[in-house]
Order: structure tokens, then C-alpha cells, then sequence
């Protein structure tokens, strides 16, 4: 059985976990705390960072993109249309591009400065002491989550999927960083006003009501996907 280190509140893991569940795959999770930087982990990723999976022979494939792909080439070959990663060489590289906006340029913008600062530090308090969220990067990211979520919407209203007329591992790549926004929005941003950068809880959701759609309805025949432990496990 394949292992995959992950933390539940990692946008990274999330999209790696989700792709696992789009192929049926079991899989053994481990949860990691990459700020404790323990020395077995970073034998397995000296990054150490998140996520991690390790194959039922030994291989260890590191970062959500290389996961994915690796995912795809081993485990897509005879899915037909369910496969995550599209065969023209055109609209693998629309995927790709895609998927390194949500995984670099979003993560670096909104969710990691929230996750951080809102999840992982109540964490890191309980080893390194008091360690108080920065109120000047919650801002920032609070900021910037509008320009991402009108371009999510954009795309969302031009394609049937985001990264064209058929599904694909992008499918999973937005559905994870912007489904944390509702976890840890409480806090971060703004439920009763919009306008000035910043973001009611409940317009993150409204920007994209149907691609939201699409993609419930794909699982609405037979899948339990939504309620798989692979993608929600509750938070402690």
C-alpha cells in the first residue's frame, strides 16, 4: 500500500490526497509536522517539506506536482476519459501551468500566510512557546485573495473545467487551497463587509458556484468522495 505524509491543514497534501481519491487509490496516511524538521522525515525529503509518498517499493516521490504526475503515468494509462492528465501535449502543458498557479503563486499569496499563521503556529506554540500570528501578513493575504478568486471565477465561467472542456488533476488543485478558506476564515477574513481587499467568507464560494457544481455532480452517481477520509479528516 502506498504511505503519504501529509498535515490535514497542508493545501499541498490536500491536493495530493484528492487526486489519490479521484483514482481510487488506497492509500496509508501519515501526518507530519514539517516545522518539527524530525530527523525520519527528512531522510525521506530533505526539504522537508510536505507532502511525501512513498510507493509499496520503497520509492519516494516528494511535492505535490511530481506526486501527481507520478500518479497519473503509473496508475491514468487505462482510465480513459477519468484520467487526471489530458494526452495532448497542448493541454497537459495548460494543466501544468495551471496547477503551478495554485501551487506556487496562490500558495505564496493567500494560504500559506493564513495556514501559517492561523493553523500551524497555534501548533508550534506548544514547542517553541508563544508565537503570535502575524497581523501584517493576514492582512496581506486577505488582500490578495480577491485578484486569485475573480481569476478562478474567470475561468470557471470561460471552460467547462478550468483547464479546458474535459476534467483534469487541475480539477483538484484550486478545490484545495480555496477549500481551506472556509476553515480558517472565522478569523481571517471579514464575514460582514466587502470592498478595500477584503473578502466575505461567503463570496469565496459564490465566485465559482458552478464549477463547484460540476464537480459534485461528477461523484453524485456512486462516489463518496467529499466524505472520504482521504480528504476530510477532522482537525485536533
Amino acid at each position: 500500500m502506498l504511505t503519504l505524509y501529509h498535515h490535514p491543514m497542508s493545501p499541498h497534501s490536500r491536493f495530493v490526497r484528492l487526486a489519490l481519491g479521484e483514482y481510487r487509490i488506497a492509500v496509508e496516511l501519515r501526518e507530519e509536522a514539517p516545522w518539527e524538521r524530525r530527523h525520519d522525515f527528512l531522510v525521506l525529503n530533505p526539504a522537508g517539506t510536505l507532502p511525501v509518498l512513498v510507493e509499496t517499493d520503497g520509492a519516494i516521490i516528494c511535492g505535490a506536482g511530481p506526486i501527481v504526475e507520478y500518479l497519473d503515468e503509473t496508475r491514468g494509462g487505462g482510465l480513459s476519459e477519468h484520467r487526471l492528465m489530458p494526452r495532448s501535449a497542448v493541454e497537459r502543458a495548460e494543466v501544468r501551468r495551471l496547477i503551478s498557479w495554485f501551487n506556487d503563486k496562490f500558495f505564496a499569496e493567500v494560504t500559506e500566510h493564513l495556514v501559517l499563521e492561523k493553523v500551524y503556529k497555534l501548533q508550534m506554540r506548544e514547542i517553541d512557546g508563544d508565537r503570535a500570528p502575524s497581523a501584517s501578513a493576514i492582512r496581506a493575504a486577505r488582500a490578495n485573495v480577491r485578484y486569485h478568486m475573480r481569476y478562478l471565477g474567470f475561468l470557471a465561467g470561460q471552460r467547462n473545467w478550468l483547464a479546458g472542456d474535459r476534467i483534469s488533476s487541475l480539477l483538484t488543485s484550486p478545490l484545495r487551497p480555496t477549500s481551506l478558506l472556509p476553515t480558517i476564515s472565522a478569523r481571517c477574513l471579514d464575514r460582514g463587509r466587502s470592498g478595500q481587499g477584503v473578502v466575505c467568507a461567503g463570496e469565496v464560494a459564490a465566485l465559482v458556484p458552478a464549477y463547484a457544481r460540476r464537480y459534485r455532480a461528477r461523484h453524485a452517481a456512486g462516489g463518496d468522495l467529499f466524505r472520504s477520509r482521504l480528504l476530510i479528516r477532522p482537525w485536533r
